[in-house]
């Protein structure tokens, strides 16, 4: 049986992707974050990590890092939400930076198994994502913050926090309306 690793820091995007991939036979773990993420794989033998990007702790970026250094054979999809240019931006830095897919968020049922499909079967017996490539060369690693723990990986990783707490504001005050709608529309339906 395939192992699925979700690390999402919102309990319901967990829950709903636990839901479709277990309906598709996927046993599938959760994280809250990228650390509680990193010591299950450390004891669970998983082939996909599925990761949300801004989350407190170890976000997703740190966590996909991590990953391909100490767990290169592990397929890993970075998620995120919004369709703004900046979060499409970090999930190009998260493909650069190791993750062999990325998906925006919100995504369907079908995007999400089709891209679990392709990362699982696609190339298997290569954890690494350039084996999959046409050329299937190694690329040249001098110079790349993932390779060589440089300034530039802390860099990226400080802006990414700004734009985690940036963000956390609007991600908050999205649940909060989501809450009052529910609370509304089931006082209506009392009536």
């Amino acid at each position: 049986m395939t192992h699925v690793l979700v690390i999402d820091d919102e309990a319901p995007v967990r829950a709903l992707l636990r839901q479709i991939l277990e309906t598709e036979g996927f046993a599938v773990l959760e994280a809250a974050d990228g650390d509680a993420g990193i010591k299950l794989v450390g004891t669970t033998p998983v082939q996909l990590l599925i990761t949300d990007i801004f989350m407190p702790g170890k976000e997703g970026i740190e966590t996909i890092v991590t990953m391909r250094k100490h767990f290169p054979q592990v397929k890993v999809l970075a998620i995120s939400g919004g369709g703004s240019r900046s979060f499409s931006n970090v999930l190009a830095a998260a493909k650069h930076l190791g993750a062999h897919e990325a998906l925006a968020k919100p995504f369907t049922s079908e995007e999400l198994l089709e891209t679990v499909s392709t990362l699982l079967v696609k190339c298997p017996e290569h954890p690494a994502p350039w084996h999959c490539s046409p050329g299937g060369e190694e690329p040249d690693l001098r110079g790349k913050p993932w390779a060589q723990g440089s300034h530039t990986f802390s860099r990226l990783a400080a802006g990414l926090r700004h734009h985690a707490a940036r963000f956390q504001y609007e991600k908050a005050a999205g649940r909060e309306l989501q809450r009052v709608t529910e609370t509304e529309g089931r006082a209506g339906r009392s009536h």
